[in-house]
């Protein structure tokens, strides 16, 4: 970003703040390794970028190194099937979404595992988060800025229809040019080649080490003769892709139906039929589950806790990778407590939030204390040195911010709620802040009504809501749109409404990085910077809590953030069946 473009964001930001990042690459980062398996080429590049405004000079130094990636190995030998055929696998889920067509889909566990299974993406991460090929037999990277797909011969589509080079390229060019959450997604992508039927380049902008991740999720390749059929009704009416089930029936608020693609191009799963069937009540999911009625779920930490022991129940936990969290609104317009505008309030209530007490109150011991806003998951970039507020509350220092701020006695102001699991933790933050004379009103709502105030009028004070990020399970995926200046009213970008030029600058920053370590420095700067203005608060990383019948058999919990309920996928050795009389 140029010094006249960050001057234009001003108005926005009278600070005097000196911020110096040093990033310092090291070698090749065991983390890269494990995504991409580097290959010995490296280009070396130092850059220099200085900012200036009014009394505030921002000086970033990156030491780069970028690495040349191709396809990982195939295994050596292809695993053995050893399962038992048939049957049909009842999954609880809390609710559904609005839309299967990919690009159109929210993250979640009921569209998340219809994506993986009706779906599927050029590449996907493994169990142990490497990068395989899926729909794409192999890829390399031909310069810093060129990759190059082989697609698989021989797939056809639910419809009947052939996969190529030809379908893939306009796959992704849909997603490029069509207003949606997965365009900026991809926004690193200059344009898409056909190089022969089955081969596939992309050109990308400038080198980052987003892209191949941004490919793994919400880039299923759909069949172009359906969208073309379906129109805007594509993703309610239908969902055609090449994945091992096919969706044969959706009814919304109650159940979709998955069927087994029997003309699939890889090993055929075993289970005749996926049933993910919407039961919004933990407590109803849990009992469903004991009693046998659906064979898997997730559940919530109060029936997990109960459920431990268990000789009838499987337990699967899952690494931290969503946050539970409290944006607070920066829009003056919008905002109807104006001492939330005032950064030192900000990090009073901060301050005065015991996380700790939430973890054991709320999740029973099943989450991790909140710090900033990358999710445990994230190993390399989550980092106990980021924590600036105690895991348990500072009343002593809540107090003298808001004495400063002109707020010795405290304030009334109102939290959001919307979601069906959201009230105890309301009511904790409620009673929390009381202690410091904040006085919270909470504004529970019917969840449709409640996205709306939040995502599209973006009015409210203070809003409670979880956070995964989208795209890729990485720093930019993450944090990046979340709190892109550029991205306010977008979706469900920057649902603080921030607008700070020094934020828009390191999430420029974040994706252009051609290397995980460069990554660090900037993602850690970054999250200092959210940390230390208070744009929202971290109150806690929740575990994946997922649970079966003993039917169930070969389940995992995958790492990768949106994968929901990863039943068949071969390329990653996903083999689950029912053993059953």
């Amino acid at each position: 970003m140029s010094s006249s473009t960050v001057k234009g964001f001003s108005r926005y930001l009278v600070l005097a703040v000196v911020l110096t990042a040093l990033i310092s690459v090291i070698g090749t980062s065991a983390y890269f390794q494990m995504l991409v398996q580097p290959q010995p080429y490296t280009k070396t590049t130092t850059v220099t970028q200085t900012i200036t405004e009014q009394a505030r000079t921002t000086t970033v130094t990156m030491f780069i190194t970028t690495t040349q990636v191709t396809t990982p190995a195939p295994p050596s030998e292809k695993p053995k099937l050893e399962g038992k055929p048939g049957g049909t696998i009842t999954i609880a889920v809390e609710k559904d979404e609005t839309s299967l067509d990919p690009i159109f889909s929210q993250a979640g566990v009921f569209t998340d595992t219809i994506l993986n299974h009706v779906y599927e993406t050029l590449i996907a991460y493994d169990y142990n988060m490497n990068l395989v090929p899926r729909l794409a037999e192999s890829f390399r990277q031909v310069d810093p800025i060129t990759f190059e797909f082989s697609i698989r011969k021989g797939v056809k589509f639910h419809d009947g229809t052939e996969l190529d080079g030809e379908v893939v390229k306009w796959n992704i060019e849909r997603i490029l040019t069509t207003p949606s959450p997965r365009q900026g997604q991809l926004s690193m992508v200059d344009r898409v080649e056909t190089i022969d039927k089955y081969t596939v380049r992309f050109i990308l902008k400038f080198p980052t080490s987003e892209f191949l991740p941004a490919l793994t999720w919400g880039t299923g390749i759909v069949s172009k003769a359906a969208v073309e059929k379906y129109g805007s009704d594509y993703g309610t009416v239908a969902a055609i892709g090449t994945g091992p089930y096919k969706l044969v029936r959706w009814v919304k608020g109650d159940q979709a139906v998955l069927e087994r693609y029997n003309d699939y191009w890889g090993p055929k799963p075993y289970m005749d039929r996926i049933i993910l069937r919407v039961i919004p009540e933990a407590s109803v999911r849990a009992l469903s589950l004991e009693r046998g009625e659906v064979q898997l779920a997730q559940l919530e930490p109060v029936d997990a806790k109960r459920l431990q022991g268990s000789k009838a129940i499987n337990l699967y936990l899952g690494e931290p990778t969503r946050m539970i969290m409290i944006s607070i609104n920066q829009n003056p317009e919008t905002q109807g407590t104006k001492a939330l505008l005032d950064k030192r309030v900000r990090q009073a209530i901060n301050y005065a939030i015991d996380r700790r007490g939430l973890v054991e109150a709320i999740q029973e011991g099943f989450a991790i204390a909140g710090i900033g806003p990358i999710p445990p998951a994230l190993k390399q970039f989550w980092s106990e040195a980021l924590r600036m507020y105690p895991e348990t509350a500072d009343i002593e220092r809540a107090k003298q911010l808001l004495a400063e701020a002109g707020y010795p006695d405290g304030f009334e102001t109102t939290l959001l709620n919307f979601f069906p699991w959201g009230l105890p933790v309301a009511t904790v933050i409620q009673a929390q802040l009381a202690k410091v004379g904040i006085k919270v009103e909470i504004n529970n709502m019917e969840f449709g009504a409640g996205a709306e105030q939040l995502l599209v009028k973006r009015k409210y004070d203070m809003a409670l809501h979880d956070w995964a990020g989208t795209g890729a399970p990485t720093p930019f995926g993450v944090v990046g749109e979340f709190f892109d200046p550029t991205k306010v009213g977008e979706w469900q970008w920057n649902l603080q409404n921030v607008k700070d030029p020094i934020l828009g600058w390191l999430v420029k920053e974040l994706v252009r990085q051609p290397d995980f370590n460069a990554q660090k420095g900037v993602s850690d700067a970054l999250q200092r910077r959210v940390i230390e203005e208070g744009y929202g608060v971290i109150l806690f990383y929740p575990y994946k809590i997922h649970a079966s019948t003993q039917v169930v058999k070969n389940y995992r919990v995958h790492p990768h953030p949106w994968y929901g309920f990863v039943l068949w996928m071969p390329v990653i050795e996903a083999f689950v069946w029912l053993e059953q009389d």
